[in-house]
């Protein structure tokens, strides 16, 4: 009877409850301990790693779960124990036009947990299938969609998300877009010289900014969002858009939150590029809107001047003649923007319309942290790991696998 009584306990692999990196709400940043796992050997960089680490996480929004879902569930980080939080320069609540950014604020640690991941919990999982991942044919990725039929051929972004999504899920989405951007840049073939060469420039640097390093910024889905639907999405501002043959549309934008104030407070240790894969018709339109006078927005780089690999838009860094690689910071919600050099990126988060998003407030005392290091690139690779994180990834999910398969 005792035998017949007794509790099947899971097979599940033990993982190490003390986890030490660096956080915030927006942005996750690593600090190494000499703690290791006790029972399963994970590779540094794995997403459940202690040395992990990648750009923020910021949602409001709740969706039924999917099979899609549970599998992105299986790799996001749960750190316990002591993390790494930035100081918050502005409250929530704060509108805003009338936040302040003063000096950057001294670190601070904070015991903060986040809820047990499915591994932890002792619920049975649920089978998961390996994650689909997308290729250049795929629409996923496609690098043009827009808020209407014209302006499809004009805005380069990555597909708004159809339904709201919570906390958890839009972090785990974020990691699956690096994973897929990463997936398309391990097919790009060498990039062609001839074009390379084509588009390589020189370019003036303004008085007082002679020996300062270098931040592009992205466009789309990292400072600004081109809507869909204008009147479901309530954008902040309609911008009259000419088009080459004169056709006049008004596209839908809302800016970021905290937008503005990024770029004026990076100015003061940056020059600032804006390096976007969009027309340069529609860019100009944005632009002159976020920086009226000129004064933010040091230079602007357009489709014109991506590499056109298969059909993708690549934004190879080596097309500024005169600036050094260890010396540029390039911040892009789409990992394959950067494909040619992985280790100059920032993958921030992809922003759509939460307006209580905090990533580019998070991501300046990042990048304030960079502008007197020798070189930007190796400060990129301890924190992101973006050379191993396809590989880290996948051996993520065939743990997960075989933890799922045991409950059986």
């Amino acid at each position: 009877m005792n035998s017949l009584k007794s509790k099947k306990k899971p097979l599940s692999p033990k993982i190490s409850k003390k986890k030490l990196i660096v956080k915030s709400k927006k942005l996750t940043i690593d600090i190494p301990e000499e703690e290791l796992c006790e029972s399963v050997e994970l590779n540094k960089n794995s997403p459940k790693h202690r040395h992990f680490l990648t750009v923020g996480k910021s949602v409001t929004r709740e969706k039924q779960q999917s099979s899609t879902d549970l599998i992105k569930k299986a790799y996001s980080p749960s750190p316990k124990g002591k993390v790494f939080i930035f100081p918050p320069d502005t409250p929530k609540t704060q509108i805003r036009s009338q936040s302040k950014l003063g000096s950057p604020k001294p670190f601070r640690y904070s015991t903060n947990t986040k809820p047990k991941t499915p591994l932890k919990k002792k619920l049975k999982p649920k089978l998961i299938k390996r994650p689909k991942t997308t290729t250049n044919s795929q629409k996923s990725l496609k690098p043009e969609t827009g808020s209407s039929a014209n302006l499809q051929v004009l805005v380069t972004q990555t597909s708004t998300p159809s339904v709201k999504q919570n906390y958890e899920d839009t972090y785990n989405e974020h990691l699956f877009q690096t994973f897929q951007g990463l997936k398309i840049v391990r097919s790009l073939p060498p990039v062609d010289i001839e074009q390379l060469k084509e588009k390589r420039i020189n370019i003036p640097r303004r008085p007082g900014y002679e020996n300062k390093k270098t931040v592009v910024f992205d466009l789309d889905e990292t400072l600004v969002h081109c809507c869909e639907n204008i009147e479901e999405m309530q954008p902040d501002v309609l911008l009259p858009v000419t088009f080459p043959n004169g056709e006049v549309i008004n596209a839908g934008i809302s800016i970021r939150p905290y937008a503005i104030e990024c770029l004026k407070e990076v100015n003061k240790y940056f020059e600032v590029f804006i390096f976007t894969a969009s027309h340069q018709c529609y860019a100009n339109v944005v632009l002159d809107y976020l920086d009226p006078t000129g004064e933010l927005i040091h230079q602007r780089f357009f489709r014109d001047n991506c590499v056109n690999m298969n059909g993708i838009y690549i934004k190879d860094l080596r097309i500024f003649g005169n600036r050094k690689l260890s010396d540029v910071v390039i911040v892009d919600n789409a990992a394959y923007s950067f494909g040619y050099q992985i280790d100059n990126g920032i993958p921030i988060i992809s922003w759509y319309d939460d307006r209580e998003d905090r990533e580019l407030l998070n991501l300046i005392d990042y990048l304030q942290s960079l502008f007197d290091v020798e070189d930007i690139r190796e400060v990129n690779y301890e924190t992101f790991h973006l050379r191993t994180f396809y590989e880290d990834y996948m051996n993520e999910f065939l743990i997960n696998s075989e933890a799922s398969s045991s409950y059986k």
